[in-house]
């Protein structure tokens, strides 16, 4: 894997300053790394486990399934192919406990369409892990028993109501009504139990469904499906200048091309921005439990879905530290297209706190990458803390 050591003279000078002291008080808050080795990380807060690319679904602005997705290169589909054994991905479960992981994220793609996705679970269940699935909602109604068994929460991710659905996530035919049949049946099998996993909603706001947010809460409640928290998150996308910037440092510094990140790139084109503030507050008074991926009020919503993203949170990224990604080769990343190692050749340990984990946390501990902003893991949580902190008490309903 190509994935060099840089000397300190071949560092490009792109990308925007860390604020260094925000990421020290972060890190060593939360007790992600101590004051005496910022570089070596102590928890995992997160992994995203991505056993599969495989999905039934094709979102207009996924970057595996979109028109621009990274399946359609024959060769990177290739490349990132499905090769972990479940007992090598239970192993790195193993590896994980001594960390203090927080949340276990069966993601993909979906993960219901892997044979093995709760054998994993099971053995996660027993390590004490708490576990998430992101779903496209399409299989919940046949896996529904062992999804009440052995989750925490199931994230579902659907962009808008009936009625723009064939546009903003294409599909096999009924799968809009497959997913509702499901959604419904977990949300009355957790009525009448009394508990159940979490149910939350995942929505990527684009140009296509601004307009039609709070339609789509609507049509739950409608349909007396009791969601338990709405998570919206704002369009991930790079613009040409910051996507080339990438290339330059991925080239120099890391000896890596850009793959994944060169498909966040639907451009968020025509949108009302007036109509689009007003649709977010709506959302937020549609239902107690709204979160945002990043704190906008009206200005910075136009910045950010104008290329001038920087500086909307504070500039600096504790993913590195903090969360990790397996991707279906066995690569585990933390920043999109630099593995820091690959489980199929080395343990857990060797690479979270390897030389090239290291590497990674040094440079973004000095200088943001240029492509930073266009990174979900960018936002994160720390964007909903700051912006859940900024309405605390607004989200009601009328």
């Amino acid at each position: 894997m190509n994935n060099p050591l840089p000397s300190y003279d071949q560092k490009s000078r792109f990308g925007v300053p860390t604020d260094i002291e925000g990421l020290r008080h972060r890190l060593v808050s939360r007790g992600d790394a101590d004051e005496s080795d910022l570089m070596r990380s102590k928890h995992v807060f997160d992994l995203y486990v991505m056993h599969s690319f495989a999905c039934s679904l094709r979102c207009d602005y996924c970057w595996l399934w979109g028109e621009t997705g990274l399946v359609w290169d024959k060769k990177l589909r290739k490349m990132y192919g499905d090769k972990i054994p479940l007992e090598t991905m239970k192993k790195l479960l193993d590896d994980l406990v001594p960390y203090g992981i927080s949340n276990l994220n069966l993601s993909g793609g979906e993960p219901l369409m892997t044979p093995t996705w709760y054998e994993l679970a099971k053995h996660a269940r027993e390590k004490g892990l708490p576990i998430q699935l992101t779903t496209g909602g399409v299989y919940i109604e046949q896996e529904l028993e062992r999804i009440l068994e052995i989750l925490d929460q199931v994230n579902v991710s659907i962009n808008g109501p009936p009625s723009i659905a064939d546009k903003v996530r294409p599909g096999p035919e009924g799968h809009y009504a497959q997913m509702v049949r499901g959604m419904k049946a977990l949300s009355d099998a957790k009525r009448e139990r009394g508990e159940g996993p979490l149910l939350r909603i995942l929505s990527t706001i684009t140009h296509t469904n601004y307009e039609h947010v709070v339609e789509m809460m609507r049509y739950f409640d409608d349909q007396d499906i009791d969601i338990d928290e709405y998570y919206f998150q704002f369009l991930i996308y790079n613009s040409d200048e910051e996507l080339a910037h990438q290339k330059d440092i991925n080239d120099i510094e890391f000896g890596r091309g850009v793959e994944s990140l060169s498909k966040y790139m639907v451009r968020p084109d025509g949108i009302d921005f007036d109509r689009m503030w007003e649709e977010l507050q709506a959302a937020r008074r549609a239902h107690p439990r709204v979160m945002f991926s990043a704190p906008l009020n009206r200005a910075t919503l136009e910045a950010y879905y104008s290329d001038r993203k920087w500086g909307i949170v504070p500039n600096y990224c504790a993913t590195p530290w903090s969360e990790c990604a397996l991707l279906p080769n066995g690569d585990i990343y933390t920043c999109p297209d630099l593995p820091i190692g690959n489980i199929l050749e080395e343990s857990f340990d060797e690479i979270w706190n390897g030389p090239k984990a290291r590497n990674i946390r040094e440079r973004v501990s000095e200088r943001l990458f240029p492509a930073c902003t266009g990174c979900f893991h960018f936002w994160g949580d720390r964007g909903v803390e700051i912006d859940r902190d900024r309405h605390e008490g607004q989200g009601q309903r009328k």
